[in-house]
């Protein structure tokens, strides 16, 4: 951003906003004139404001006008929308320049610095809450932005924001001199931005504070210890020193002075001073070359000017930072000043008497001169800051005497001589006595305020301070600048008459309750002292006095207008004083944003924006029993987060700053040295750059000693069990934040899993970093066990969890934790982490926990199975203790295999040397094996698996002791990859252990279990055994070969035993270990087996019996085959193919379900090599047999392909050459090519044959059994002429390799191939590829040697692609194969990718296909067919997207399923219904964003269409075919309909008519209500847009009513967001109003959906109605372009009865609306252009206003219908008016009298008659008008006279008025005709003396045909006509002729209705005539005009 840029916003843009926004906000008192205004101000300024201009005694009630200013946040709600507006700009300004450049690292001297701080000055000075803006930009701008956001916040702030101590400074350093010329706050920040302004403190320890761990309340920042009473507070930055400790740079002022009686004697005083720092636009002090600067005092000292002391707490008075001259700020003026550096120190200056001391103390205290009985009537707050004061205060005495900075002499001697210091008691002793006998008591009255702090904060009276508790002074703070309340609200008054406060805050409107509670921003210093007085009774000045400079003095606000100089009492005037920053306990929404700020920041990187943070957290809100809980909690997390991640911190610092040579960001250097005390040295750059990142660290672990553990420790005090809350809560959601989208694993279990696992993990490193922190206080334990508990409650126990080896011991640690916990507890270990993470043994609690109940003991159980998953070494001895509390009465299994789990872990750890766990286990087995043994028999499921593992987990573990690999064990599934998985991985060991036992043995009590198990004949516990025995024998490196030989001897029974039933059990992951063993057990000692086998082979034996031996003995005999079975190296082979086939038939012919059985298993257990030897058996079958038993063999191999699919049951040569064998079609010729006919005839054999190979080899196929191109393109060529396609060619390519097969149609489908199309859905199903040359899809030929590798069914995707296309009929086909047809097209649709080759050839074909199956979804066919149709549909708009984008077919398939939801009843639940929806939705959702829903408006619609379609789109509406309702419908129609909105207005002119009566009929329809506040803005955002398209003139045609009906349809619905839609309703209505025409129905709706019911004139109008009344005022007036149809459109909806606005009262509704627009009316009426092509239009209107202004004049009180006077002014100025008034009052009733009122006015009408007729009067007709003004002269006439008529009928005055008419009207015809004669005589023929004269006659025959008297005058008339007769020459045939012949008959019977209507046909024509009488002159002119 360049600097013209920040110069333009600056001068051009920010001045004028800001002080607008002051003028806004009352802060200006004035407002300039409107000439002095910028169009900026005068733009934005909507408000009225108010303004009172006084010229006398003006600046005391601009004082007191002043002094009642009280200016909110511009952020606080309920304010006037210009204050939104003016500040609206500021903070994304600031945010664009400071993400753009950033400005605190620029250069003084460079340009976009000076001009960033000059905008950044003019800001700060003009906009009263800059403070806010640079606040939010640190809360919800980008990182970027955050650092410098904060340094200006320090920078310009610094007393609010406070200083940094630990880290890098962020303030800005602005040194130069030219920065000072216009940049008011660097005076005071040059030299200022490290100091401290240290006041006096006491420091009260509370109860309430724990003092965990030895953490004081109160640390000394310098020494480290705590600080109980009197000391130092630097409020700025928190930090506290003892007295004794405090000596900073210039904090320690040694002062020599010489003795006045003894001039060479000099003494020392030591005075301790701070500095204050400047508030902003303070400035320096200087007077006689002094340079003063304001100080505060700790110990007292006399003026050097007055010798009086420098009484008070702070800001005593002023030092000469050049002499150190120390004065009363009010002596700095004084005339005696010194010059600076001649002054001479002597003791006078130091030294004065006790008693005047006392005199000068009870002069400038005036609450000493207070008795008992006046202080008692005071309140305890008065009381209490009395005290406070006065304590202070004697404390600096005693100081000042012991550091002799003053020398009291009491009784002769110098004080200092006296016990402690102390001075002799006056009253000052006397007044602190009795205020702490009076806070000690409970006399003093405390107000409700101070009741509720002290209760919420469990203060007691004798821990209340208010000076000196910082959360007391930011309660008071808060309470100052808030509202008071109303009932305590005392009302201000002034002295003066002319102004009174009452009045003035009368004038302004009540504010909402909202408004009222939120708090100010800034308030004049008596809103302050109210409020101390009404909430606080602090009543007394001096009292309100003290506390009001105490908390100026701490910055809690500030004065807007800055103090004239230092020695101007900053409290005194009542001037206006802001509060910077929003504080804790604030009501105000910029609380959020200061919550949110330090949220930011404590996120950031820079350990600067870190302690910024914790700055605002210690200041604005330390923990206090009124604090929000909830603020509270989110500071805590982030602080909490702040130490949680400070290991992410650490990696990212060593990678981007040490890795970069970067500095730390945030650490200081050396030249950026901290201020006193310099507790944290920091390191050079150098060495910065090679560190390692302890910098870093260090200055983390201060910012946490000094901030974080006291904060938290004091939101521990407020409450344990909410801290332990807050902390755990925190853990979690941190621990939810770095599981990132744990929420969604789309139903995989394993993910949930993981994911609740890692959460875990998160929460358990977050509980342990908050420990090791030291912030655990007293709720570690408790963080432990609800962390256990969420480990059960997540569901995921048997997950390991990395972080608990950082919780629990390991068995090296144990002897170090004994010793810690047998430490001294006395002594204070402060943030030791080790202390925090070995206070308590882990072990030790899960033990306690175990001991409780039986649930207890589960519960604990399983967490010390996650423990031991989770790599703890778990010791010997807690196996053992929770063996006794399993095994004891009250053990139950689930127990024992928890216990034995945790055992199996631990050893897979480590197994050697931990040889005595097997004896617990074999224990723990004599003890329960009867309960296993009950648990494996009975029916419960549970206990079965809870036995089950825990034999598995046994042997696991016994093979682990003994050194078995554990890769080993994991094979034989004794122990899952689960169940281990995480573990830690350990070395084998090669060598026998010493404490592994010799020989190895069994344990006694695991081989009782085994015999005991092994009788129950349960498969999986064989299993078991088996592979525990094979293991051991096999993969034991530690157990030698002769030692299993020994063990087989000495256990022969059982391991025989053992062997027999491995093979009588049928699980496949036993065949070759049973194999294996019972060689190893034969080799060894076969007697024992031999026996067995024996007696099972007994002939005495049930047939079942020896079926049981014969079937193990199989499987003995299957698995000599096996490699495994290789000790006498025999082998054994597959038997002949017929023995095979039937062997394996009887699979399904053998009704012995036994034998059966028997087979399958064996069927099961064969080899692929003994299948592929059978299958070669069946291939020469296949060659050598005759035609029957081909047949009868390829119909077995179909029957058993099932029972073994995917084997190669015969080859596919063999089954192609039985296919072609019979071909009887075959012509080879030369050229390669051979044509196949279909066959028709044949015998029955041969079509059974190939239909029979067909149907093995298409399963075969779909099985997945391998076939090369060539092979399977034959087997398509076969099902090509089985189906009959006509006209089939094949051509072999060019290499031979591949078949090119072409055909034509196939009308019918023989009966025989309908199994084979069924088969085809498997085929094309078919996950199988084969790679098929290029050639075959019709590759280049270069590419023809090219294979592409295809699914096998895509070779048959044409074939089903063909039939669907060709058959002619295909509802007529039966329906198995047109089910089998659509479900392989689903298939392919979704298995095959159409935009891409080979497939992309097919694209027509397919919208062919579809084509037809959308035309078939609607038909009467079956159900199952329709429903399965739909679906195909659905498939193809989803996987072909591409293909019907942006054509016909989706429009098409929407016209087809809507036909077949309205056939099928729109309301009905029916499936098809359902599934029509879904698919209608679906497609809606796949195209919604790329115009579907423009382009189906563009065409004319049925109803039934929006009718479905919101069915489609109500949620639910597909709720049936999925089973689940239909997700997405809410959005999808707000999607459509944003969709639509946004291209309606690019449609041509063509079609938007459509377009916008379909938008009307949707939103009329499906989407009129639920409109959310974004979409009812974006809609009338869109309307508005359509609405100016529509006003361009090639959409002149357009109606835009429909636009105004669905606007005003959704303002009706959607009352929620009417008033967001308001502003759109108007603009639209303003563009079509003035652009369009509209109708008056759609108006009344208009007004009726925006308009509140108006029955009185208190209840305003709408916005609507406003902009009606106000076009149509701007319309009459003809500002605003308005087409005559809208207008009068207009004024009928207005006056419509059916609107809400005096519905039972139109005189009423008129005298709202209308009355008021009479004289508009009359200028519209005078002044209104007729226009040719709507002439009509323009009468109507103009009929309609002439009735507002004889309505307005019947309404009018001064209008009397029955006066006799006439109306002197004139109604209107043109004849053409007059006219149609009096055509108006014509057609009204008679009852309303409206012919009476016109007829007042004749003589006004009659003077307009004259003067547009003067010129034909004096016989002048050469106008070229004047055929048009003597018709309109002429119609005017008859309406007058009708008007006369009718008077002289309502008001019986007989023949005068129409008498009256016709002689005033009648002269102008006479002299026409007199003028026509001449002319006549003198040869003159003119157009007009036809016109004139057939005029003049209509007007007779008028006067005729009415009956009026004066048609009695006939000769005259006669007379008259004759003239006209002779003048024109006319013969007896002529129209003068017949009028003289028509006046001698009787009038004809007119009614006065046609009449009227004649005479309005009569008016239009006139006016017609009149445009074309202007164009014509416009072309006579300008011929290029073209024609008229």
């Amino acid at each position: 951003m360049s600097g013209r840029l920040m110069i333009f916003f600056q001068d051009v843009v920010i001045c004028g906003l800001l002080e607008t926004l002051r003028r806004t906000q009352r802060i200006i008192e004035h407002d300039p004139s409107p000439n002095m205004m910028s169009p900026v101000e005068a733009s934005i300024s909507n408000g009225p404001v108010l303004q009172i201009q006084i010229d006398e005694v003006q600046s005391d009630l601009n004082d007191a006008v002043r002094n009642l200013v009280k200016v909110q946040s511009s952020y606080a709600p309920h304010q006037t929308p210009a204050v939104y507006y003016l500040a609206s700009l500021v903070a994304p300004l600031l945010a664009a320049i400071l993400e753009s450049i950033d400005v605190t690292s620029l250069g003084s001297s460079h340009e976009l610095s000076i001009r960033f701080y000059g905008l950044l000055e003019l800001i700060a000075s003009l906009k009263i809450d800059a403070y806010n803006d640079l606040l939010q930009i640190a809360a919800y701008h980008s990182p970027q932005s955050r650092k410098p956001a904060c340094a200006l916040l320090a920078t310009l702030w610094p007393k609010v924001i406070g200083h940094a101590t630990i880290s890098r400074n962020l303030s800005v350093p602005v040194t130069l001199d030219f920065h000072k010329a216009t940049i008011h706050w660097a005076d005071h920040r040059v030299g200022h931005k490290h100091s401290h302004q240290f006041i006096p403190w006491h420091f009260i320890h509370k109860n309430s504070w724990s003092n965990f761990q030895g953490v004081p309340q109160h640390s000394c920042s310098f020494c480290a210890t705590a600080i109980d009473g009197f000391g130092l507070l630097c409020p700025f930055c928190m930090s506290a020193v003892h007295f004794d400790c405090y000596d900073p740079p210039g904090g320690t002022l040694m002062q020599q002075y010489t003795m006045t009686h003894d001039a060479g004697a000099q003494r020392v005083a030591m005075l301790r001073i701070s500095p204050i720092i400047p508030s902003r636009g303070e400035t320096p002090f200087r007077h006689n070359r002094h340079t003063f600067e304001p100080v505060t005092v700790f110990t007292l000292c006399l003026c050097y000017l007055c010798h009086q002391p420098l009484w008070g707490c702070v800001a005593q008075g002023a030092k000469c930072s050049a002499c150190s001259f120390i004065a009363h700020t009010s002596c700095l003026l004084s005339p005696s000043m010194p010059l600076c550096g001649d002054f001479q120190l002597d003791s006078e200056h130091m030294t004065i008497d006790h008693k005047a001391l006392r005199r000068s103390a009870l002069s400038h205290f005036p609450e000493l001169r207070w008795n008992n009985e006046q202080l008692g009537l005071l309140s305890y707050e008065e009381i209490l800051v009395i005290h406070d004061n006065l304590k202070t205060q004697l404390r600096l005495i005693t100081n000042g005497v012991a550091l002799s900075s003053i020398v009291v002499m009491q009784r002769g001697k110098s004080a200092a001589h006296a016990k402690d210091f102390q001075i002799e008691e006056f009253e000052l002793h006397k007044t602190l006595d009795t205020c702490e006998r009076l806070l000690g008591s409970a006399m003093s009255q405390r107000s409700t305020a101070t009741l509720d702090y002290m209760e919420e904060n469990r203060i007691g009276p004798m821990e209340h301070s208010i000076l000196y508790d910082f959360s007391n002074l930011v309660y008071l703070s808060t309470s100052m600048k808030s509202p008071i309340s109303l009932a305590q609200h005392p009302m201000p008054s002034l002295s003066t008459a002319l102004l009174n406060v009452e009045g003035y805050e009368e004038t302004e409107p009540a504010p909402a309750m909202e408004s009222v509670a939120h708090p100010y921003e800034a308030v004049p210093l008596s809103h302050m002292r109210e409020v101390l007085t009404v909430e606080f009774n602090i009543r007394h000045p001096a009292i309100t006095k003290i506390l009001l400079d105490h908390l100026y003095t701490l910055s809690f606000f500030e004065r807007i207008e800055p103090r004239q100089n230092i020695a101007s009492d900053p409290v005194s005037d009542d001037v206006l004083c802001v509060f910077p920053l929003p504080l804790g306990l604030d009501m105000s929404t910029d609380v959020e944003t200061l919550v949110s700020s330090i949220e930011t920041c404590l996120l950031d990187l820079d350990l600067s924006v870190n302690e910024f943070g914790f700055l605002l957290v210690v200041r604005k809100f330390w923990p206090n029993g009124l604090m929000s809980e909830y603020g509270l909690r989110r500071l805590a997390r982030s602080i909490l987060s702040w130490i949680v991640v400070e290991d992410d911190n650490l990696a990212i610092v060593l990678r981007d700053y040490i890795g970069k040579q970067k500095p730390l960001p945030g650490v200081r250097s050396t030249g950026d040295m901290p201020p006193w005390p310099f507790a944290h040295p920091s390191r050079s750059n150098s060495d910065m750059h090679s560190s390692n990142g302890r910098d870093y660290m260090t200055v983390r672990t201060a910012l946490l000693t000094r901030y974080a553990v006291p904060w938290l420790l004091s939101l521990h005090d407020q409450g344990c069990e909410t801290y332990t809350d807050i902390v755990y809560d925190t853990c979690i959601e941190l621990a939810d934040d770095r599981v990132v989208g744990s929420e969604v694993f789309d139903g995989n279990v394993a993910e949930m899993e993981a994911a609740s696992t890692k959460r875990l993990d998160a929460v358990l490193l977050a509980i342990i970093k908050i420990s090791h922190a030291g912030v655990t206080f007293s709720c570690s334990e408790e963080l432990v066990l609800r962390w256990l508990v969420l480990v059960t409650e997540s569901g995921v126990p048997n997950k390991p969890i990395a972080g608990l080896n950082r919780l629990f011991p390991r068995d090296a640690d144990l002897n170090r934790l004994s010793s810690i916990n047998s430490a001294d507890s006395t002594k204070p270990r402060r943030n030791d982490a080790d202390t925090q993470a070995a206070s308590t043994n882990p072990f030790d609690v899960l033990v306690q926990v175990a001991g409780q109940s039986p649930s207890s003991l589960s519960q604990a159980l399983e967490w010390l199975v996650m423990v031991a998953r989770s790599g703890v070494e778990v010791p010997i001895q807690v196996f053992e203790q929770f063996l006794s509390l399993v095994t004891a009465p009250t053990g139950i299994l689930l127990q024992a295999h928890s216990l034995v789990h945790a055992m199996t872990l631990c050893l897979w750890l480590r197994s050697l040397g931990r040889q005595n766990l097997q004896a617990i286990l074999g224990r723990l087995h004599l003890s329960i094996d009867s309960s296993i043994t009950a648990a494996l028999k009975s029916t419960d499921t549970e206990l079965k698996s809870l036995s089950l593992a825990i034999i598995r987990h046994t042997f696991a573990a016994c093979l682990l002791i003994y050194g078995c690999d554990r890769n080993a064990i994991l094979g034989t599934g004794l122990l899952e990859e689960a169940e281990i998985k995480h573990l830690f991985s350990r070395r084998k060991m090669a060598a026998r252990a010493q404490a592994v036992d010799d020989p190895i043995v069994v344990h006694p009590g695991i081989l009782h279990g085994i015999s005991q198990y092994l009788r129950l004949d349960i498969p999986i516990i064989t299993c078991y055994i088996a592979k525990f025995f094979s293991t051991f024998f096999n993969n034991s490196p530690l157990v030698a070969s002769y030692e299993i030989d020994n063990f087989v001897l000495k256990n022969g029974l059982l391991l025989a035993e053992c062997a027999w039933r491995f093979y009588g059990t049928q699980r496949q992951e036993i065949a070759a270990i049973r194999s294996q063993f019972l060689l190893r057990v034969i080799v060894v000692d076969s007697e024992p087996f031999q026996n067995l086998v024996n007696s099972s082979l007994n002939p005495d034996l049930h047939w079942e019996r020896r079926l049981v031996t014969v079937n193990r003995l199989s499987r003995i005999l299957a698995d000599v085959t096996s490699p495994a079975f290789n000790i006498d190296g025999r082998q054994w082979r597959s038997s002949i193919g017929e023995t095979f086939t039937t062997y394996f038939s009887v699979l399904w012919n053998d009704a012995q379900e036994e034998i059966r059985l028997s087979i399958r298993v064996h069927v099961n257990s064969l080899l692929p090599a003994q299948i592929e030897a059978i299958s070669q058996c069946w291939n020469e079958m296949l060659t050598t047999s005759p035609m029957a038993d081909k047949l009868k063999l390829i119909s077995f191999l179909i029957q058993l392909r099932p029972h073994l699919p995917g084997w190669k049951l015969i080859s596919w040569d063999n089954l192609i050459q039985v296919m072609e064998e019979y071909d009887s079609g075959k012509d080879i010729d030369n050229s390669g090519f051979y044509t196949l006919t279909t066959f028709n005839d044949g015998e029955p054999e041969t079509i059974h044959l190939l239909v029979s190979g067909l149907i093995l080899a298409l399963a075969m196929i779909a099985d997945g059994v391998p076939i090369d191109a060539f092979t399977l393109l034959k087997v398509k060529l076969q099902l090509v002429r089985l189906i009959g396609f006509s006209d089939i060619s094949v051509t072999t390519s060019n290499d031979s390799n591949a078949l090119l097969i072409q055909y034509g149609e196939a009308l019918e489908i023989p009966e025989m191939a309908f199994p084979c199309i069924e088969g085809l859905v498997s085929v094309v199903d078919a996950p199988h590829t084969v790679d098929m040359p290029a050639s075959v899809w019709g590759a280049y030929h270069e590419q023809e040697d090219k294979t592409i590798s295809v699914l096998v069914g895509h070779v048959f995707i044409d074939v089903v692609f063909n039939i669907l296309s060709t058959v002619e009929e295909l509802e007529s086909l039966p329906v198995l194969p047109v089910k089998s047809l659509l479900e392989a097209t689903y298939t392919i649709l979704h298995k095959v990718d159409f935009d891409i080759q080979p497939a992309r050839s097919l694209q027509p074909l397919l919208r062919e296909v579809m084509g037809r199956i959308i035309e078939l979804s609607p038909k009467n066919v079956n159900y199952e067919i329709r429903q399965l149709a739909l679906i195909v549909i659905q498939a193809f708009c989803k996987m072909c997207a591409t293909i019907i984008r942006g054509g016909a077919t989706v429009f098409a398939i929407l016209e087809n399923v809507t036909e077949v939801i309205v056939t099928l009843n729109q309301q009905s639940q029916d499936a098809l219904v359902l599934q029509g929806k879904a698919l209608m939705l679906s497609l809606l959702t796949a195209h919604s964003n790329d115009g579907l829903m423009i382009n189906i408006f563009k065409r004319q619609l049925k109803p039934t269409f929006f009718t479905v379609l919101k069915q489609v789109l109500e949620p639910g509406s597909t709720k049936g075919t999925t089973g689940t309702p239909g997700t997405g419908s809410e959005g999808l129609v707000i999607l459509l309909w944003r969709g639509s909105l946004a291209r309606a207005p690019e449609c041509d002119p063509g079609s938007m008519q459509t377009v916008i009566a379909n938008l009307g009929k949707f939103v009329e329809v499906v989407y009129y209500e639920g409109y959310s506040y974004e979409m009812i803005t974006y809609t009338g955002q869109q309307v508005t847009a359509i609405m100016r398209r529509l006003s361009d003139s090639s959409f002149d045609s357009v109606d835009s009513s429909t636009l105004l009906t669905m606007l005003a349809r959704l303002s009706k619905n959607n009352r929620k967001h009417a008033r967001e839609l308001l502003p759109y309703i108007e603009t639209t209505l303003r563009i079509a109003l003035t652009r369009a025409s509209l109708t008056a129905p759609c108006l009344v709706q208009l007004i009726n959906a925006t308009q509140n019911k108006v029955q009185s004139n208190s209840t305003p109008l709408g916005k609507v109605t406003s902009t009606l009344i106000e076009i149509l005022t701007d319309s009459l007036r003809l500002k605003a372009r308005v087409l005559p149809s809208t207008l009068n459109a207009l004024i009928e909806s207005l006056s419509s009865n059916d609107i809400p606005i005096y519905p039972n009262d139109p005189g009423a509704r008129f005298q709202l609306l209308m009355f008021n627009l009479f004289e508009n009316g009359c200028y519209f009426l005078d002044h209104h252009v007729w226009v040719d092509s709507q002439t009509e239009n323009d009468f109507q209107v103009s009929m309609s206003v002439a009735r507002i202004v004889l309505q307005a004049l019947e309404m009018d009180p001064t209008s009397s219908t029955y006066s006799a006077l006439e109306t002197s002014y004139r109604l209107v100025n043109s004849l053409r008016s007059w006219t149609v008034l009096a055509l108006a009052a014509l057609q009204e009733e008679p009852s309303r009298k409206w012919v009476l009122i016109l007829y007042h006015h004749f003589m006004s009408f009659s003077h307009t008659y004259l003067a547009a007729m003067r010129t034909y009067a004096q016989s002048n007709l050469s106008s070229e008008s004047a055929a048009s003004d003597i018709n309109q002269a002429y119609v005017a006439t008859k309406l007058w006279l009708m008007l006369a008529q009718r008077v002289s009928n309502m008001t019986g005055a007989g023949d005068g008025p129409m008498l009256r008419v016709w002689n005033e009207l009648w002269p102008v015809f006479e002299s026409i005709i007199d003028g026509l004669e001449v002319e006549a005589r003198a040869g003159l023929s003119s157009t007009l003396l036809v016109l004139a004269s057939a005029t003049v006659a209509d007007l007779l025959l008028f006067l005729r045909n009415l009956r009026s008297p004066l048609a009695l005058e006939l000769t005259s008339h006669m007379e008259t006509l004759n003239r006209l007769r002779a003048a024109k020459g006319e013969t007896d045939n002529s129209k003068m002729a017949k009028a003289v012949r028509a006046m001698s008959e009787a009038p004809a019977e007119i009614s006065v209705e046609s009449i009227l209507e004649q005479t309005a046909k009569e008016l239009i024509a006139i006016e017609k005539m009149k445009s074309l009488e202007v164009k014509r002159e416009r072309f006579r002119k300008d011929p290029r005009m073209g024609g008229f």
